[in-house]
């Protein structure tokens, strides 16, 4: 304090403490722009990671699951899954689910994904809110119930302008998510969705080469026998195991009926050699019209007639069938009844499917064509044989 007034000491100190102050403050706002710079970082590393993953052709499936893991280092959820929707089946197939690190994944109904947000997610905005029970089911909401979580962050999965999916995010409480956690989850949506378009492309490419190899495989086989048994059996069992079919049915045209001349799976055990006229079922339809049909609910189409269309103990709910054409005329129609995927659940058939069906009736009607024809001139021989054997 020598040579210094008491109010000269004092206001050095106070100058001080606010240079200290503005450089606490300086080093408050590095660190925080360093946190924002090393969150920029880890959101980069996130999104690419998710490309490398497209580019290495994995599975729509792991890239969901891929995602979930690594959103984990950058959004506090407890809870989260990714899944794509099929409008036209109103299903959801849920690629990944990660809780506590379980991870599954199923086909549901799109309800278990809030059908009330759904206005949102096709404006391509995200839906912050709880789940109801009646838009969830009373299992998943007793399963979030039991988890802690009541807030569910969803996004949309876009290509271009169409909604493909959603991701969603769980949390105890909607305060959990932050602006910019939301922020986060559109960037990984985005990227996602991306990413599962091209999975998809890839896969539907590879698939569309597999079937054009069954298709050749199926013609070679059909066109391989000339009895008219062992023909409908390979046309039935090549198109059940191509469609992934529960049950495929053969109906030839005897006189004004139908009349099932071949059928394999569940319950058509009794099938063969009913008589059903042209008026009844989808297929009778097909008969009439000379059209294929494709009944996406069975069961709620006027067409339908179980007598036709349904096995015992089967409940049809999708129904594919085509005219077997050959030489522009008719001689029956081919029928598959319900679309079994992989994890054993019902499907519906799609167009593709459809044209695939149309792709086999072709060979097949001329292989039919081909084996009638062929019995009757085994028969017109041994009529022949016998006329020249009797004696005079």
């Amino acid at each position: 304090m020598k040579g210094k007034t008491r109010r000269e000491f004092f206001d050095e100190v106070s100058a001080v403490r606010e240079r200290l102050a503005a450089l606490e403050a300086s080093e408050a706002e590095r660190q925080r722009e360093v946190a924002t710079l090393r969150r920029d970082v880890e959101r980069l590393q996130v999104l690419c990671e998710i490309g490398e993953a497209a580019l290495s052709e994995q599975s729509p499936e792991a890239i969901a699951r891929l995602a979930l893991e690594r959103v984990k280092r950058l959004v506090p959820y407890q809870r989260a899954s990714v899944a794509l929707f099929d409008f036209e089946a109103y299903q959801a197939r849920v690629l990944a689910v990660e809780t506590e690190g379980a991870v599954a994944a199923t086909t549901r109904t799109l309800e278990s994904f809030g059908v009330e947000r759904a206005p949102s997610l096709e404006k391509g905005k995200a839906a912050l809110g709880g789940g109801s029970e009646a838009s969830l089911g009373p299992k998943v909401a007793r399963v979030l119930q039991a988890e802690g979580v009541s807030s569910c962050l969803s996004v949309p999965l876009a290509a271009g302008s169409a909604l493909i999916g959603v991701i969603n995010v769980w949390a105890p409480d909607c305060g959990d998510f932050e602006p910019e956690h939301i922020e986060v989850i559109h960037e990984v949506a985005g990227a996602l969705a991306k990413a599962i378009q091209q999975a998809g492309s890839r896969e539907q490419l590879q698939r569309h080469a597999r079937e054009l190899v069954a298709l050749y495989n199926a013609a070679q086989a059909m066109v391989a026998h000339l009895d008219l048994p062992s023909v409908l059996k390979t046309v039935i069992a090549e198109t059940k195991a191509l469609l992934e079919a529960e049950v495929a049915t053969v109906l030839l045209q005897s006189g004004d009926e139908l009349v099932f001349e071949a059928a394999v799976g569940y319950g058509t055990e009794a099938l063969v050699g009913r008589r059903v006229p042209f008026s009844a079922g989808i297929a009778g339809w097909v008969m009439r019209e000379k059209r294929p049909a494709r009944v996406i609910d069975a069961q709620q189409d006027p067409r339908f007639d179980a007598q036709v269309d349904q096995t015992p103990g089967l409940i049809a709910r999708s129904v594919l069938a085509v005219p077997l054409i050959a030489n522009d005329i008719i001689s029956g129609v081919i029928e598959v009844i319900n679309k079994v995927k992989p994890d054993g659940q019902i499907s519906v058939f799609y167009e593709q499917d459809l044209e695939i069906l149309m792709a086999m009736a072709g060979p097949a009607a001329v292989a039919i064509e081909n084996a009638r024809l062929y019995q009757a001139k085994i028969k017109q021989y041994e009529r022949l044989r016998l006329r020249l054997s009797r004696p005079g």
